[in-house]
């Protein structure tokens, strides 16, 4: 009896998957695995950078808004101050809240990476990952910075005060 090539083809190829040894199988159920998981991630990173893309240009509209907004503000700077000053607790609730996700999230990918092994070949994307986040944190810290220099240029009470022309007398003030 004489098969055609396409299943003769097919049954070598089924004699050989039970002739391999099942570490050989897993290793390239793995190695799919691998290939899958390192797609899914590079989506994943492409999606975050549009993401932070769209935060900055956010930020960077927001800054020239709260800006222009500060002309219009010497009669009434307690409004303003009162305003800055929520959003300035709101943003440094968001930020610590980031960091906090930020460390948990660090801790359970390395963690999964060690105890997995042959994940590690992922740890370039993971540090990609890791940097784009932080960028985010970073960005929102600089926000939350200007929130303050907007404040405290609104507010007559940052007016005046101590000047220092060492680093050192800034600090021992500052400690004191």
């Amino acid at each position: 009896m004489i098969l055609p090539m396409a299943l003769d083809f097919a049954l070598s190829e089924m004699v050989l998957a039970l002739s391999t040894s099942p570490l050989a199988i897993v290793e390239r159920l793995a190695d799919t695995h691998l290939f899958q998981e390192r797609n899914r991630l590079e989506s994943l990173l492409a999606h975050m950078n549009n993401l932070l893309k769209k935060l900055e240009e956010g930020f960077k509209r927001n800054h020239e808004v709260f800006w222009s907004i500060m002309i219009f503000v010497d009669d009434r700077p307690e409004n303003i101050i009162e305003i800055l000053d929520d959003l300035i607790m709101v943003s440094d609730e968001r930020i610590e809240f980031h960091e906090k996700m930020f460390k948990r999230f660090r801790k359970t990918i390395k963690r999964a990476r060690r105890q997995s092994g042959r994940l590690n070949a992922l740890a370039d994307l993971d540090e990609r990952l890791f940097a784009i986040i932080g960028k985010e944190i970073d960005m929102r810290v600089d926000v939350s910075s200007e929130l303050r220099a907007m404040r405290a240029e609104v507010n007559p009470e940052s007016r005046g005060g101590p000047t220092f022309d060492k680093p050192g007398d800034l600090a021992s003030y500052l400690l004191s």
